[in-house]
């Protein structure tokens, strides 16, 4: 109902839906609300390379200007999650708590590939 709010010349609503890839199966089962969707789009996994920089850019947004992870962590992160931004946040938040606790001035490789086996329950 809210997406029938509009004069003759303009639309006076805008919904914009946002969720996971479950959600366009879930909205194909109702036609009215489907058909009005005027676009649609979906966010691929980051590449290796765009993990590299997303996380930077986190860091550098949070202060931090420094390397925080090395090359090699940021590679196994990347992996573990899949370049799904939310399994990178995720693993970069233990990783840092982790680090800190630690007083480490980085996260190198090794870390990370010993904490990626302690979230995979291996160890």
């Amino acid at each position: 109902m809210l997406t029938n709010f509009q004069l003759n010349d303009a639309f006076l609503v805008t919904l914009l839906l946002v969720g996971q890839l479950p959600l366009a199966g879930r909205l194909r089962k109702h036609p009215p609300m489907d058909q009005r969707i005027a676009t649609r789009g979906w966010l691929k996994p980051l590449q290796v390379e765009e993990s590299h920089e997303y996380v930077a850019h986190r860091l550098n947004v949070a202060g931090r200007s420094d390397e925080t992870f090395t090359e090699e962590a940021i590679d196994l992160v990347h992996d573990f999650a899949g370049g799904v931004p939310r399994k990178i946040n995720n693993i970069c938040d233990i990783a840092l708590v982790v680090g800190f606790s630690r007083e480490l001035d980085s996260i190198d490789g090794d870390w990370m590939r010993r904490l990626i086996q302690s979230e995979r329950g291996e160890g």
